[in-house]
Protein backbone atom coordinates (compact mmCIF):
# COMPACT_ATOMS: atom_id res chain seq x y z
CA UNK A 1 0.00 0.00 0.00
CA UNK A 2 1.17 3.64 -0.85
CA UNK A 3 1.58 6.45 1.52
CA UNK A 4 -0.49 9.17 1.44
CA UNK A 5 2.96 11.04 0.41
CA UNK A 6 4.00 8.84 -2.11
CA UNK A 7 0.00 8.89 -3.22
CA UNK A 8 0.84 12.91 -3.60
CA UNK A 9 4.21 13.00 -5.44
CA UNK A 10 2.37 10.61 -7.73
CA UNK A 11 -0.31 12.60 -8.70
CA UNK A 12 1.90 15.65 -8.80
CA UNK A 13 4.13 13.70 -10.62
CA UNK A 14 1.94 12.52 -13.33
CA UNK A 15 0.45 16.22 -13.84
CA UNK A 16 3.89 18.15 -14.43
CA UNK A 17 4.13 15.10 -17.02
CA UNK A 18 0.55 16.24 -18.62
CA UNK A 19 1.73 19.53 -18.33
CA UNK A 20 5.57 18.89 -19.94
CA UNK A 21 3.32 17.60 -22.95
CA UNK A 22 1.12 20.62 -23.42
CA UNK A 23 2.65 21.70 -26.98
CA UNK A 24 3.56 21.41 -30.28
CA UNK A 25 7.34 21.40 -30.17
CA UNK A 26 7.89 18.17 -31.80
CA UNK A 27 5.81 18.98 -35.02
CA UNK A 28 5.79 22.82 -34.89
CA UNK A 29 7.79 23.34 -37.96
CA UNK A 30 5.28 21.79 -40.49
CA UNK A 31 3.00 23.98 -38.15
CA UNK A 32 4.11 26.55 -39.22
CA UNK A 33 4.73 25.88 -42.84
CA UNK A 34 0.80 24.80 -42.45
CA UNK A 35 0.32 28.64 -41.40
CA UNK A 36 1.81 29.99 -44.53
CA UNK A 37 5.11 31.00 -43.67
CA UNK A 38 8.66 30.41 -45.46
CA UNK A 39 11.30 28.57 -44.46
CA UNK A 40 13.26 32.41 -43.48
CA UNK A 41 10.62 33.23 -41.22
CA UNK A 42 10.87 29.51 -39.70
CA UNK A 43 14.97 29.72 -39.49
CA UNK A 44 13.72 33.77 -37.46
CA UNK A 45 11.79 32.16 -35.15
CA UNK A 46 13.97 28.96 -34.36
CA UNK A 47 16.81 31.72 -34.00
CA UNK A 48 14.43 33.78 -31.55
CA UNK A 49 13.66 30.35 -29.71
CA UNK A 50 17.08 29.89 -29.17
CA UNK A 51 18.16 33.57 -28.56
CA UNK A 52 16.16 33.87 -25.65
CA UNK A 53 17.49 29.79 -24.66
CA UNK A 54 20.69 31.22 -24.22
CA UNK A 55 20.39 34.87 -22.93
CA UNK A 56 17.75 32.56 -20.09
CA UNK A 57 20.03 29.79 -18.98
CA UNK A 58 22.32 31.84 -16.30
CA UNK A 59 19.11 34.00 -14.83
CA UNK A 60 16.82 31.20 -14.35
CA UNK A 61 19.29 29.10 -12.61
CA UNK A 62 19.88 32.44 -10.07
CA UNK A 63 16.20 32.11 -9.82
CA UNK A 64 16.14 28.73 -9.05
CA UNK A 65 18.93 29.12 -6.27
CA UNK A 66 16.99 32.14 -4.82
CA UNK A 67 13.51 31.04 -5.00
CA UNK A 68 13.53 26.96 -5.20
CA UNK A 69 13.19 24.59 -8.34
CA UNK A 70 9.90 23.89 -7.93
CA UNK A 71 8.38 27.54 -8.50
CA UNK A 72 10.68 28.14 -11.49
CA UNK A 73 9.40 24.53 -12.81
CA UNK A 74 5.65 25.98 -12.37
CA UNK A 75 6.28 29.08 -14.18
CA UNK A 76 8.29 27.00 -16.95
CA UNK A 77 5.16 25.04 -17.42
CA UNK A 78 2.91 27.84 -17.34
CA UNK A 79 5.12 29.45 -20.06
CA UNK A 80 5.13 26.86 -22.10
CA UNK A 81 1.44 26.32 -21.90
CA UNK A 82 1.33 30.38 -22.94
CA UNK A 83 3.61 29.91 -25.94
CA UNK A 84 1.38 26.79 -27.35
CA UNK A 85 -1.76 29.00 -26.92
CA UNK A 86 -0.23 31.74 -28.55
CA UNK A 87 1.07 29.68 -31.53
CA UNK A 88 -2.16 27.97 -31.92
CA UNK A 89 -4.17 31.50 -31.99
CA UNK A 90 -1.21 33.74 -33.43
CA UNK A 91 -1.55 34.63 -37.69
CA UNK A 92 1.16 36.78 -38.28
CA UNK A 93 5.39 37.05 -37.87
CA UNK A 94 5.04 39.43 -35.19
CA UNK A 95 2.91 36.84 -32.74
CA UNK A 96 4.63 33.64 -33.36
CA UNK A 97 8.18 35.33 -32.36
CA UNK A 98 6.35 36.65 -29.45
CA UNK A 99 5.10 33.46 -28.90
CA UNK A 100 8.85 32.01 -29.16
CA UNK A 101 10.45 34.31 -26.07
CA UNK A 102 8.95 32.99 -23.44
CA UNK A 103 9.59 29.12 -24.32
CA UNK A 104 12.59 28.45 -22.91
CA UNK A 105 12.66 30.86 -19.82
CA UNK A 106 12.68 28.90 -16.64
CA UNK A 107 13.75 26.16 -18.50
Amino acid sequence: MLSPLTRRNLTLSYGYAACAFFGINTLWVIFLQQQGLSLVEIGLCESVFHLTSFLSEVPSGVIADRFGYRPVLIISRLMAIGHTLIMLTAHSLGWLLLAFNPTSLGV
